[in-house]
């Protein structure tokens, strides 16, 4: 499995980088993923406003 951003989606709000414990997110201008930290818990899919993150 991966965590996947959408980039048109994602509108830079942080709220997935701010509630991800492993710090696997970092917000420049759009999200963006570490996969080295990702534990694809899924807290920021959940919390994410507009639908950009997703799980395959």
């Amino acid at each position: 499995m991966a965590i996947t951003i959408d980039l048109e989606a994602c509108v830079g709000c942080g709220c997935c980088s701010d509630v991800c414990a492993q710090g696997a997110l970092e917000l420049e201008e759009k999200a963006d993923v570490n996969e080295e930290f990702c534990i694809e818990c899924g807290v920021c899919k959940d919390i994410c406003p507009s639908n950009a993150i997703s799980i395959e």
